[in-house]
């Protein structure tokens, strides 16, 4: 694998193509950590784990979507991996939010609280370098 700067830029199926085959990838690890996590903690740590379809849908979709974005980005931006990055990490970050206030309300422990930004993670890293391998890497500025 790799990251030789392209002259061409990736159609479009495929940019999508690959940020659904990075959500393979996430939803695969995601549910490995899950079942880790339910393994390891006390019942009572994780109130209401969501059903696997669920961790399914919310893993799969923000690759995806995201795909979706970065075609969007790549026709206003000069170096769209680079802000693509940007806006996955500020997504990212925003997503820890409702983890955060369940663990600051008592709600979920300290394990849940680490097995959920884990698992908000594990997309948004599985699509940008999905996205940094089909696009290549961008001019430098």
């Amino acid at each position: 694998m790799s990251f030789v700067e392209s002259t061409t830029r990736p159609r479009a199926r495929r940019v999508v193509g690959f940020g659904a085959l990075a959500g393979v990838l996430a939803v695969t690890i995601n549910l490995a950590v899950r079942g880790a996590a339910l393994a390891l903690l006390r019942e009572a740590a994780v109130p209401f784990p969501l059903a696997v379809g669920a961790d399914v849908v919310f893993t799969l979709l923000p690759c995806v979507l995201g795909a979706s974005l970065f075609l969007l980005v790549r026709h206003r931006a000069t170096r769209p991996l680079h802000v693509f990055t940007i806006v996955a990490a500020t997504v990212l970050v925003v997503s820890w939010t409702a983890p955060a206030v369940l663990a600051a309300q008592g709600v979920v422990g300290a394990g849940a609280l680490v097995t959920l930004l884990i698992m908000h993670a594990v997309p948004a890293a599985a699509v940008t370098v999905a996205l940094r391998i089909v696009s290549g890497t961008d001019p430098a500025p």
